[in-house]
């Protein structure tokens, strides 16, 4: 009899990936979108969007040697309403282009993560001055405290990280308000019929646009899991990076207010 030995994956490996990941295993941007080109800052950020779910071993590495960009750190943040770590992001520095880009990306839910879910259920509002209604869930993972609220800074020595202090120095928290009409039935049959042909597309967008868009068998289980909870399959990785790579020039055109920023965004 030949003995076998099971080995378990390490988490913490730069190979390592997430059942999130398995749907969508590219790691390198687009070699036709260059960076003058109108998808490009849309082409990167859906890449980090999708390598936010991944260890920081593994985003380090793809920041590295597939982006070719400089990695400025993984932040992993209190909740002090979940009690527990449950806000992830991390920052690079692109600087291939006539300006320096540095952007930020943070983890959405993770599909097994309860704790995750439990911020999305939250469906109450905190209402800012000057910016408008924020989802409290999202807030709380941002860093909105028990005892103290919101305060314009914290002690040096504060042992636990919250993730809106830590990156404030480089970014503005632009916060959007979910979709109106998500539980309304007419929101709701579009999505189902989306999530049919989604379905079928999976099969067909391999010979339509090449090997490159071939979809994983994961990818495939979770469309079938989208025909029964509607809009699940529209918020697949792999769909929003085909988007970026196959959508018509003409949908990223830079507007106005574009143009009027540094060069850091």
């Amino acid at each position: 009899m030949v003995k076998r030995r099971l080995v378990l994956p390490d988490r913490t490996s730069s190979e390592y990936v997430s059942a999130v990941g398995l749907g969508d295993i590219r790691r390198t941007l687009d070699s036709k979108i260059k960076h003058d080109d109108p998808r490009y800052t849309s082409a990167l950020a859906v890449m980090a969007a999708k390598s936010a779910y991944e260890n920081p071993a593994y985003i380090k590495d793809t920041v590295e040697k597939h982006w070719k960009m400089e990695f400025l750190g993984f932040f992993n943040c209190w909740n002090d309403y979940e009690e527990d770590y449950t806000t992830q992001g991390f920052m690079w520095s692109d600087k291939t282009g006539d300006s320096e880009l540095i952007g930020v990306s943070f983890r959405g839910t993770s599909p097994f993560n309860t704790k995750d879910w439990s911020s999305d259920i939250d469906l109450s509002w905190y209402h800012l001055p000057t910016i408008g209604k924020v989802h409290a869930g999202f807030l709380k993972a941002l860093g909105l405290q028990k005892s103290k609220g919101w305060p314009k800074d914290i002690h040096a020595n504060e042992q636990k990280l919250y993730a809106y202090y830590a990156m404030k120095k480089k970014l503005k928290v632009l916060p959007e308000e979910p979709n109106k009409n998500y539980f309304s039935i007419f929101a709701i049959i579009p999505m189902f019929v989306n999530a049919v042909w989604e379905l079928l597309r999976s099969f067909i967008i391999y010979y339509q646009d090449g090997p490159d868009y071939c979809e994983t068998f994961s990818c495939r289980g979770l469309r079938l899991v989208g025909l029964l909870i509607a809009g699940l399959p529209a918020h697949g990785p792999q769909d929003y990076v085909n988007l970026t790579r196959l959508g018509s020039p003409e949908l990223f055109k830079y507007s106005s207010l574009d143009h009027s920023t540094n060069g850091v965004k």
